[in-house]
């Protein structure tokens, strides 16, 4: 979607937002957030030493463990149902994100390019295809379809081929996880009652970008990169 323009743009835009219509994200969000966020929340309450300790997490990883388990429900990838699955995604969440931003990227990036694209290779190979797979079976058979990105696309979009859905799949994960968390640094701050103050990012986040320089090469090797990848470009 993040490509297409005019009436293509329009018209995947509309087929989509039947996914985040308000009984659709009511459902989510009983279904999957809230128990995603006790779940996790459960989980480090059993690491504490002292019952009587605060519970911690990093609020970045939490936000985004949640919400990649989230969005494996919305885009409709089957066996994301346990702990292990969850960080193998979440792996490959954080691979894309820094695949998709490689032109601001400090290190190699190469490395960057090369690590987004064999995260996809591992999304297709573990819930990608065999999700795919069973949907489009589902379709050919007449059954009922589930609610999800997956099916949207096979019953609504068939002009798009496989490839075009996996591309669309990924959007999908990078989107929800990297892009809603880039707030989390500003939010406590921005949201506590009664604050009237600016909004501003923490000093880590502020010495970074006072030492970040423009990569001269950056563009080009986006652009060198994606065209080489043989189709299976990480965004």
């Amino acid at each position: 979607m993040l490509t297409l323009t005019r009436t293509e743009h329009l018209q995947r835009r509309r087929l989509e937002a039947r996914l985040f219509a308000r009984d659709a994200l009511h459902i989510s969000e009983q279904s999957v957030l809230l128990p995603a966020v006790k779940r996790r929340l459960a989980a480090r309450t059993a690491l504490r030493t002292d019952p009587v300790d605060p519970v911690g997490d990093d609020l970045l990883v939490f936000s985004r463990m949640v919400l990649v388990e989230m969005t494996a429900r919305l885009i409709g990838l089957d066996g994301v149902e346990d702990d292990e699955q969850l960080e193998l995604l979440y792996s490959c969440a954080e691979r894309f994100g820094e695949a998709a931003s490689v032109e601001w990227a400090l290190t190699d990036h190469g490395e960057i390019m090369a690590a987004g694209l064999a995260a996809s290779d591992e999304f297709v190979e573990r819930w990608f295809a065999s999700s795919y797979r069973r949907r489009r079976e589902l379709l050919e058979s007449g059954a009922e379809l589930p609610v999800d990105l997956l099916s949207l696309l096979l019953a609504h979009a068939k002009e798009l081929d496989e490839d075009e859905v996996r591309r669309e799949a990924i959007f999908f994960l990078l989107a929800s996880s990297s892009t809603t968390t880039h707030a989390v640094p500003i939010s406590p701050q921005s949201s506590s009652p009664g604050s009237r103050t600016t909004p501003t990012m923490p000093p880590s986040s502020a010495t970074w970008a006072s030492s970040a320089r423009w990569s001269t090469r950056a563009s080009g090797c986006t652009r060198r990169s994606l065209p080489s990848c043989g189709g299976r470009c990480a965004t």
